[in-house]
């Protein structure tokens, strides 16, 4: 690989969850949630709250401010996100609501029948 594309392509990968896309609605909501994933246990206070600009994630995850904005309001529709302003000047910290999203991921988990389940246990399946 040329050795330009190989830095450009290797200096700061997200890492990106196709499972929330499915379970949040959409490849650009997963992506702002794995990236807030990331840095959730990285802010400077133990109850999970960071702030980020829009110019950060931008910069990280190369969405655009309305992609920001849209991303933003699937996560708090859900009850994922929560968002609050504090400061002088103002700064918008995020926080995720480890529990509902637990509850969206589980509604995206199969649950096997009671045929597969009895299958799992060594039960006769049945009829």
């Amino acid at each position: 690989m040329n050795p330009l594309a190989n830095k450009l392509l290797m200096d700061r990968p997200v890492a990106y969850h196709p499972v929330l896309a499915k379970a949040l609605g959409g490849v650009t909501t997963a992506l702002f949630l794995s990236q807030l994933l990331y840095w959730s246990d990285k802010g400077p206070g133990p109850d999970g709250w960071i702030w980020k600009t829009q110019a950060d994630w931008e910069t990280e995850t190369g969405l655009t401010r309305r992609e920001q904005e849209t991303a933003r309001k699937h996560l708090r529709a859900q009850g994922i996100l929560e968002e609050q302003l504090a400061g002088v000047p103002a700064q918008l910290y995020y926080r995720v609501h480890f529990n509902m999203l637990e509850n969206a991921l589980m509604s995206e988990v199969p649950q096997p029948s009671m045929a597969e389940s009895a299958k799992l246990d060594r039960r006769k399946t049945p009829t």
